[in-house]
C-alpha cells in the first residue's frame, strides 16, 4: 500500500506562526510609546546641561549669556556691550563654542509653558522674557515644561544656575 505524502502547513503550524506575530506586533507597538517618551527625556537632560552649560560659561566668562524660545527651538545669545545688543551664539563670531548654539525642537515636542520667577506664561502668546544666567552666579529661578503628545517633564532652574530635569510623566 502507498501512503500519500501531503504537502503544505498543517492548521497548528500556522496558528504558532499567527501567535508568534501577534506578539512581536504588540511588542512593536509597546516599543514605540515608550520611543516618543525616551525622546522627550533625552530632549529635558539635553536643555538641561546646555543651560547648566550656559550657566558656568557666564560666570567663567564674566558675560552674562541668555536663553530664548524662537520660532523653531530655542537659542542662547550673548550680550555685546559696543553693539548694546544680544547676539545669537554661534553666529557672528560670537563665542566659537558651538555647545550653545541654536537647536531645533523634534518633531512632536513642544515647549508648552514657562515660569520665570513667578510670571507664568504660555508660548501661544510668545510673551515672556529671557532667561538671563548672569556672571554673578545669581539667576531667576524658573520652570520650563516640554510636551509630547503623551507625556511631559519639567525643568527647574534655581537662583544658584543649578538646572535640573524631572523624569518625564504621562498626561493620561
Amino acid at each position: 500500500m502507498l501512503l500519500k505524502k501531503y504537502t503544505g502547513f498543517t492548521l497548528i503550524e500556522i496558528l504558532v506562526v499567527l501567535s508568534i506575530m501577534g506578539i512581536m506586533l504588540g511588542l512593536l507597538a509597546v516599543n514605540y510609546g515608550a520611543d516618543e517618551r525616551q525622546n522627550l527625556q533625552l530632549e529635558g537632560h539635553r536643555l538641561a546641561l546646555l543651560m547648566s552649560h550656559a550657566s558656568q560659561t557666564a560666570r567663567t566668562t564674566g558675560q552674562p549669556i541668555a536663553w530664548q524660545v524662537n520660532e523653531r527651538g530655542y537659542q542662547f545669545l550673548q550680550y555685546d556691550p559696543l553693539a548694546r545688543q544680544w547676539q545669537v551664539m554661534g553666529v557672528n563670531n560670537v563665542q566659537s563654542d558651538t555647545t550653545l548654539r541654536e537647536r531645533v525642537w523634534p518633531e512632536g515636542l513642544q515647549l508648552s509653558e514657562v515660569n520665570i520667577s513667578g510670571s507664568i506664561s504660555t508660548i501661544k502668546k510668545r510673551q515672556f522674557e529671557m532667561i538671563i544666567f548672569s556672571p554673578s552666579g545669581v539667576n531667576p529661578a524658573f520652570d520650563l515644561t516640554l510636551q509630547s503628545s503623551q507625556s511631559k517633564l519639567d525643568i527647574k532652574g534655581d537662583m544658584l544656575g543649578q538646572v535640573t530635569d524631572l523624569p518625564a510623566i504621562d498626561l493620561q
